[in-house]
């Protein structure tokens, strides 16, 4: 299989699909808090019980994964990192023009939402350019990668891998 050219279209493909498994997420530590909030209030419900183990395996095996999964640098995969890996390797593509027409879709004419978005702009710019700091973007992948290390070095042990 032949690997897609990057472009923005593509790296807009890929953040949608990062933005649905990050809020996805987020929406299943909002049900796991609002269950355990539940089993909580009620005295009746054993706590914590062979189901509550169980929910909470599930979520942590899962959200552990999902954060893993946003850590993968595999090119054969869509993930945070795969994207800021390529956002650093091909900067230019998130230039100034393209970040102020997506800033201001709805009318490209309004100075003010030019001048916003143009300002904007400029806390990520390379200075002297019109396209985003690569500098930043490693600052990114460092604070990914250091954040979530031990979240991954946990799911590989216990979720993925059975360490002997």
């Amino acid at each position: 299989m032949a690997r897609k050219q990057v472009t923005h279209a593509l790296w807009l493909e890929w953040l949608k699909a990062i933005e649905q498994d990050i809020y996805g997420m987020h929406a299943d530590r909002l049900y796991w808090r609002e269950t355990v909030r539940i089993v909580r209030a009620n005295p009746r419900i054993p706590e914590p019980g062979y189901v509550m183990d169980w929910i909470t395996r599930m979520y942590v095996s899962h959200v552990g994964s999902g954060i893993r999964r946003q850590m993968e640098e595999s090119p054969k995969v869509v993930s945070l990192r795969r994207l800021l890996s390529s956002m650093r390797s091909h900067p230019s593509l998130l230039s100034r023009k393209a970040f102020v027409k997506a800033w201001c879709a709805a009318d490209e004419n309004d100075d003010f939402e030019v001048a916003c978005a143009t300002s904007a702009f400029d806390d990520y710019a390379a200075e002297g350019t019109d396209h985003i700091n690569r500098k930043l973007i490693n600052d990114d992948i460092t604070l990914l990668a250091n954040t979530g290390r031990k979240v991954k070095n946990f799911v590989d042990v216990q979720v993925a891998h059975y360490a002997e």
